[in-house]
């Protein structure tokens, strides 16, 4: 592969033609081939116009030579032919940006990547595409900037991978006289300080570390070290700036909020919420995102007590179409309603801290069942709290356990989980978990049940029987297809406040018996003097998480050792 021929060119400016003289002088000295043509530019061109012909002259001189080419800076010297391009069969060469090797160079410091002063394209697929890119992005672009910028932005955009050389930035000088240049140095570089002149005049390329993301990014994990630490005020720096960086991250506005709660500066959450709102309402009014960031305003609003605000945005959600909004209102209404009614509370009255699962929106009876019964027995509605802050009773949730919470009656889907050995743990749903607990170095004693079988002593329904048979199917059944007579009464397990809880039992009680795949259906039905029979999908593909566990646990408690 014969060597590549030096490329350049000059116009306008003295300075430029006498440095044109000298580099072709220093080329036919060292042996170079050379293509050093005067440009004809038309009038009123400046210097950043002229430079950002250079743009298209890569390829046009690669096509015309059918060879690999390098481009030098006019006003450049040569003190000697650089050996490395001797048989040359990489794509591209370059010096990494302000002469850098590559040990000390940082992309994020930089807005371009490459010194455009010396460039080899060699005549493969990959440089010959590479060069191509830099002269289709010039003809294209209508805004003012210079070569450099279509080199960046060609090599940003690229999908090419090529095989680069990076030059070693020692062969290069910058600075002082050619004469004083050393000995090992290739290329020699002049000033003609135009550089300066135009920098604010053309587009440039920003450093990594101020592009948005990158800052949000890094604003984000300081944040959360701070959080972590418990300094509310920085992060509450972080998380404002960062809310500037990019609008469009919700997420950080409801983080903001409870930063801001948590410092009780509820005024300034406020304000922060509804200038977020009303830019959103202002763009995509009745959006998905819309909406979404209504449920999350909602949220808010009921953890800060701030109950009639909370009603306000529920009443604008009520009129979404949306049934999967829907749904996650109806949940969030049934809390609502448990804080409107602790409101009526004698002073000094204690609420009982209590988990459950709210999803499968808007909720599954087995979950509903523990507010509803806390609420029964103490006269009181039990505050939401966080998983294993506070009670956990009914379900399989006793993994949420950990030091300080109190375990009532909840229990395990697996027997393979390892379970917090600092609980305490009063009663559990069946021998089972029990036998789980023991293992995982806790004490329990042998107190077993479901707190759901309490619920006749809580509630006693008037109905008179009207099926013959009952369905009950988990939610995870509820798309199986399923043919029923007449005489068999579907029950839907979805249950959401507690006059949906004390509709379900009133359903299940309006059977003669009653088959189900959800345990809660079976608890409900034999606590009730139901007959019930445990059901399954033999052909379902969605199995229940822990399969047949809960349930064997389950009747393991009241005596129950054949189920099937």
């Amino acid at each position: 592969m014969r060597y590549p021929i030096f490329v350049s060119f000059y116009a306008g400016d003295r300075y430029y033609h006498e440095a044109a003289k000298r580099l072709i002088d220093d080329c036919e000295r060292l042996g170079i081939p050379h293509d050093i043509e005067e440009l004809e530019v038309s009038a009123g061109f400046d210097w950043a116009d002229i430079c950002r012909m250079k743009a298209r002259l890569f390829h046009r001189k690669l096509e015309e030579h059918k060879g690999a080419i390098c481009w030098i800076d006019v006003d450049s010297r040569l003190l000697a032919k650089p050996p490395v391009f001797d048989g040359a069969n990489f794509d591209f060469a370059a010096i990494l940006r302000n002469y850098t090797y590559l040990k000390d160079y940082d992309p994020v410091m930089f807005g371009r990547t490459f010194c455009p002063s010396f460039l080899f394209f060699n005549y493969t697929d990959g440089g010959r595409r590479f060069a191509e890119r830099i002269a289709e992005l010039e003809a294209r672009a209508e805004n003012k900037a210079t070569d450099d910028y279509f080199l960046e932005e060609a090599w940003r955009t690229s999908k090419d991978e090529m095989e680069i050389l990076l030059l070693p930035p020692k062969r290069f000088s910058i600075s002082g006289s050619f004469e004083d240049a050393p000995s090992h140095t290739w290329v020699w570089f002049g000033l003609s300080g135009n550089v300066r002149k135009f920098i604010d005049k053309v587009d440039q390329h920003s450093a990594g570390l101020f592009e948005r993301q990158r800052q949000f990014r890094t604003l984000k994990s300081l944040m959360a070290a701070e959080v972590a630490e418990g300094n509310l005020l920085p992060a509450t720096v972080y998380l404002r700036k960062m809310a500037e960086l990019d609008p469009q991250q919700d997420d950080v506005i409801h983080k903001l909020g409870r930063v801001l709660r948590r410092q009780k500066l509820f005024d300034d959450a406020l304000e922060a919420y509804e200038a977020r709102l009303r830019l959103i309402e202002a763009e995509e009014s009745h959006s998905q995102r819309h909406h979404e960031f209504l449920l999350g305003y909602f949220d808010f609003l009921l953890e800060s007590g701030r109950l009639i605000l909370a009603g306000k945005i529920a009443d604008r959600l009520r009129a979404v179409p949306d049934p999967k909004i829907q749904a996650i209102l109806r949940n969030r209404l049934f809390r609502l309603s448990l804080e409107k009614r602790a409101r009526q509370l004698r002073a000094g009255t204690r609420r009982v801290p209590l988990w459950w699962m709210e999803t499968p929106y808007p909720g599954n009876f087995g979950d509903v069942l523990n507010p509803y019964v806390i609420e029964k027995l103490t006269g009181a509605p039990p505050k939401l709290s966080a998983p294993g802050a506070g009670v956990l009773a009914i379900g399989s949730i006793i993994k949420f356990a950990k030091a300080n919470t109190r375990v009532w009656g909840s229990g395990s889907p697996r027997l393979t989980d390892r379970l917090s050995a600092e609980a305490t743990y009063c009663a559990v749903r069946g021998p089972a978990t029990r036998r789980l607990v023991l293992d995982s170095g806790a004490e329990c004693p042998e107190v077993f049940g479901d707190p759901a079988l309490l619920l006749p002593i809580l509630y006693q329904p008037r109905v008179q029987k009207r099926y013959a048979l009952g369905l009950v199917r988990h939610h995870v059944h509820a798309d199986e297809p399923l043919a029923l007579s007449a005489e068999v009464q579907e029950i839907d397990i979805l249950r959401c406040g507690y006059g949906e809880i004390e509709r379900f039992i009133d359903e299940v009680c309006e059977c003669e018996a009653i088959v189900s795949t959800s345990l809660h259906g079976l608890i409900v039905a034999q606590a009730y003097g139901i007959p019930a029979i445990w059901g399954t999908f033999s052909s379902s593909e969605k199995g229940i998480q822990g399969g047949d566990v809960k349930f064997i646990d389950y009747f393991a408690s009241v005596g129950i050792h054949d189920p099937r």
